[in-house]
C-alpha cells in the first residue's frame, strides 16, 4: 500500500538575521567542484506525541530553521553554475502535507516509492537551492520530516552537524554545534586559472589524448555533469537488512589468518560485491579489472585532524582495483589496501594544484576500460537517532540514496546492531541480483 499526501501550504524560510556582506558569497573547495550535483535525501519518522499538537510542532520547525538558517547561510542561499553560493538570503523552501494513512505504514514499509513522497522534490529537481523541507502529518498524530540538503555544500558529516544543529536550537539545548566554513582553505578550487591558462595546462601531460580526456573531464566539472563511473539511467532499489549474527558469519568468512577482522562494512561489502559479479554475470572473464569504490572522510585522515564542525565535503573515494573472480578475502584486503593509500599526504597535497590534476588522472584512467564499477558508502555510527526537536527522538531514519546506477548506502538499524543496505542497480541487473539472492538464500 502506497502512501497518499495532500500538500497543504509551502512557505519561504529566510534566515532569522540577515548575513553580512562579507560572507554573501560561499566559495566552493576543488572538493565540491567534483561532487555530483544532487541533493542527499534524508526522512526523519517521528511517533506520535500527544502533547504537542502538530500546530507547535510546525511552529517550532519553522522558527528554529529560521534560526538556524542564520548560522548555516549558505544552505539560504542559490547555487551559481559550479562555482559558489549566493548567500543573499532567498530562503529555504518549507512545505506541509497531510497523509491519509498512520506513520506505521511508512516506517514498516520504507520502499523508495513512499520515501520520495514525504521529500520537499524529486532529488533531480531545483538544483539551484541548497536546501528544502518537508513536514508531513500523519492521522495517527505521528510526524515525518523530510530534509533535502544538496551535496554540492555538504557531505554526510555535515548534514549530521546541521541536523543536530537545529535540533539543539529547536530544544533550547544548551551548547548548539556551530560549523566552520574553512574547508576550500585546505582543498581550493583551480578551474579558473586552469581554463584560462589552457597551454599551461597542457605542459603537464606528455599524452594529448590524456590531457584532453582531464580537460573535458574539467568542463564537465564546470557544468555539473556526474564524475566518471557513476552511471545515470532508470535506478532500481532494494534494501537488504543484515542481523547482528549474519555479519558475524560473513566477517569469518571473509577473515584471513594473521589479518585483522573485516569491519561490519569491509564484510557486507565483500558480500554485496560479489553476489552482485556472481548474480548478473556482467563480466565473463575473471580476470577483468573492475574498481570498487568506497568514500571515505577526509577529516579524520588529516594532520592534525580536523574538526567535524568543518561543514562542507572533504570526502574521496578509495579506489580499489579487483578482479571479477576475486574472492570475498580478497576483495577485503584490496579495498583495505586503497584506503590506506588516501593519507595525511593525500590530504595535505589538496592545497596544491600539481595534486589535484593528479587526481583528475586518476580518476579518468580509471574510468577507461574498466566495466564495471561499484560504489559504497556507509552512514554507520551516524546517531540520526539523537535528533530530537522536542517531541521524542525518531523512530526511524530512511534514505533513498543518489539517483545513480551500482551505489551502495549502509546505514544502522535502530537498535544499532544490524545493518542496512540500500542497493541501487539497473533494473535488468535488479531483477538478476534479487533472483541470485532467492535461489540461493541471503547468505
Amino acid at each position: 500500500m502506497g502512501i497518499e499526501r495532500k500538500v497543504s501550504s509551502v512557505e519561504m524560510m529566510k534566515p532569522s538575521s540577515p548575513t553580512p556582506k562579507c560572507m554573501q558569497k560561499y566559495q566552493f573547495s576543488f572538493i565540491d567542484q567534483n561532487t555530483v550535483l544532487s541533493f542527499i535525501p534524508a526522512v526523519l519518522f517521528y511517533p506520535s506525541n500527544p502533547t504537542i499538537p502538530n500546530s507547535e510542532k510546525s511552529k517550532l520547525l519553522k522558527k528554529s530553521l529560521s534560526e538556524v538558517l542564520s548560522i548555516y547561510h549558505p544552505l539560504a542561499g542559490r547555487r551559481v553554475g559550479n562555482l559558489y553560493v549566493d548567500c543573499s538570503d532567498a530562503g529555504a523552501p518549507f512545505s506541509e502535507a497531510e497523509a491519509d494513512c498512520d506513520l506505521s505504514l511508512a516506517v514498516t514499509n520504507p520502499n523508495p516509492s513512499n520515501l520520495k513522497k514525504l521529500l520537499p522534490h524529486e532529488t533531480d529537481e531545483f538544483h539551484d537551492l541548497c536546501l528544502a523541507v518537508h513536514a508531513t502529518y500523519f492521522r495517527c498524530g505521528g510526524l515525518a520530516v523530510g530534509i533535502l540538503l544538496s551535496h554540492k555544500v555538504a557531505d554526510a558529516s555535515s548534514y549530521l552537524l546541521f541536523l543536530k544543529t537545529w535540533s539543539a536550537v529547536a530544544t533550547n539545548g544548551g551548547a548548539v554545534p556551530l560549523p566552520k566554513f574553512e574547508l576550500a582553505a585546505y582543498a581550493p578550487q583551480v578551474f579558473a586559472t586552469i581554463l584560462n591558462k589552457y597551454n599551461k595546462f597542457l605542459s603537464h601531460f606528455q599524452n594529448m589524448n590524456t590531457c584532453k580526456s582531464v580537460f573535458i573531464f574539467y568542463l564537465d566539472i564546470l557544468s555539473c555533469q556526474p564524475p566518471p563511473g557513476l552511471a545515470e539511467g532508470d535506478v532500481a532499489t532494494t534494501i537488504l537488512t543484515f542481523a547482528a549474527a549474519e555479519i558475524a558469519t560473513l566477517q569469518e568468512r571473509y577473515s584471513a589468518p594473521g589479518r585483522r577482522r573485516p569491519s561490519r562494512v569491509e564484510a557486507l561489502s565483500a558480500f554485496i560485491w560479489t553476489r552482485f559479479v556472481s548474480a548478473t554475470g556482467a563480466v565473463s572473464d575473471p580476470d577483468q579489472i573492475c574498481i570498487v569504490y568506497n568514500a571515505i572522510n577526509l577529516r579524520n585522515r588529516a594532520d592534525p585532524p580536523l574538526s567535524d564542525h568543518q561543514f562542507g565535503n572533504f570526502i574521496a573515494p578509495s579506489t580499489a582495483f579487483v578482479r571479477a573472480g576475486d574472492s570475498g578475502v580478497d576483495i577485503v584486503r584490496k579495498v583495505r589496501e586503497a584506503s590506506k593509500r588516501i593519507g595525511a599526504g593525500y590530504v595535505a597535497g589538496l592545497k596544491k594544484r600539481e595534486m589535484q590534476l593528479e587526481d583528475i588522472m586518476g580518476h579518468v584512467r580509471a574510468s577507461e576500460g574498466v566495466m564495471v564499477k561499484m560504489f559504497f558508502s556507509s552512514l554507520c555510527g551516524f546517531p540520526w537517532w539523537h535528533v530530537d526537536f522536542g517531541w521524542g527522538r525518531p523512530a526511524r531514519f530512511g534514505t533513498i540514496g543518489l539517483p545513480f546506477q551500482n551505489l551502495v548506502h549502509f546505514m544502522d538499524t535502530n537498535g544499532g546492531d544490524g545493518v542496512e543496505a540500500l542497493i541501487q542497480l539497473s533494473i535488468q541487473d535488479m531483477e538478476k541480483f534479487q533472483a541470485h539472492l532467492s535461489l540461493n538464500s541471503k547468505l
